[in-house]
């Protein structure tokens, strides 16, 4: 297997470095990077389900222009039956049709990932939280009811048509949110197309859309700072973590794997324990490994 070496830091980490915000131009660049590679993914019929800072790292070291979508492990194609995560994402950057999900048979769209967008979108203008909370659970309760204030915009005195840009990405009815390329089709982009040496994004060849997308994918399906990390409510452990829902129809398993599977994931998006101890961290590896489980482990 070979994949792309990345060299660089992560967006989130480049944004500690900004507490204000990117300017303009940087934000620009950054974000047409990100929707042609989510135009690249949704192509090809996969969407991310977990794009946040985190999971956007830099190939090169301080190189803005080296961008690449990372972490796929709650990734899944659009054309399946039934997703096997259904529901899952990160406070503060899911979409609310996702959140909100109670029919987990529901086939939700690709443009879920756009809402994330435009929230990394607002984030890099602003150096603000969209969902701003002390904790996951507020957060979290913050982003279902999706009440959007972009009052920070104003006061950084962005100009009207990249906050209505931002508005449409961040529909709440996904019917009503535009696409990735819908997206990359407003004129805020259009000087990215002409350092490019590209007419427009209907020149935008697969190849061109494709260096934005990288399948450095975890294993497993969630990621946390470590719980020693110092630093402002917003960068918490407990803000920072992914969260997934076992869909129990989707496929048959052992009833003894379904119990570990239970706490060691989250149902109704309820906060992931981490404070695990050596025997459940053994029990984690038996299942990633799909070693037999014993009666012992499930106590």
């Amino acid at each position: 297997m070979v994949m792309d070496l990345l060299e660089g830091k992560s967006l989130h980490d480049e944004l500690n470095n900004h507490k204000n915000g990117f300017p303009e131009d940087s934000v620009r660049n950054i974000m047409w990077q990100i929707l042609s590679g989510i135009e690249y993914m949704h192509d090809k019929q996969i969407m991310h389900r977990d794009l946040k800072p985190e999971n956007i790292m830099l190939m090169r070291k301080d190189d803005l222009n080296s961008l690449k979508i990372v972490d796929f492990g709650l990734a899944t194609y659009c054309n399946v039956n039934k997703y096997l995560f259904p529901k899952c994402g990160t406070p503060g950057y899911v979409a609310p049709e996702i959140a909100n999900l109670t029919d987990k048979t529901f086939k939700y769209d690709k443009v879920c990932d756009i809402f994330s967008a435009g929230v990394i979108f607002f984030k890099l203008l602003t150096g603000k939280d969209l969902f701003p909370g002390v904790g996951f659970n507020l957060v979290l309760k913050l982003n279902k009811q999706c009440k959007i204030d972009l009052t920070p915009l104003q006061m950084k005195k962005v100009d009207p048509s990249i906050t209505t840009l931002i508005q449409k990405m961040l529909e709440k009815d996904p019917a009503q949110r535009i696409t990735a390329t819908q997206s990359l089709q407003d004129p805020f982009f259009m000087p990215c197309y002409q350092e490019s040496g590209i007419q427009g994004p209907a020149k935008l060849t697969p190849f061109q859309k494709k260096q934005m997308f990288s399948t450095c994918g975890k294993a497993f399906t969630t990621e946390f700072q470590n719980e020693n990390q110092k630093g402002s409510p917003q960068d918490r452990i407990e803000n920072k973590g992914s969260f997934v829902t076992q869909d129990n129809t989707y496929r048959p398993i052992q009833q003894s794997q379904q119990k570990i599977i239970q706490k060691l994931n989250t149902t109704e998006f309820n906060h992931i324990d981490h404070t695990q101890s050596p025997s459940m961290d053994q029990v984690k590896q038996k299942f990633q490994k799909g070693d037999p489980i014993e009666e012992e482990d499930e106590k």
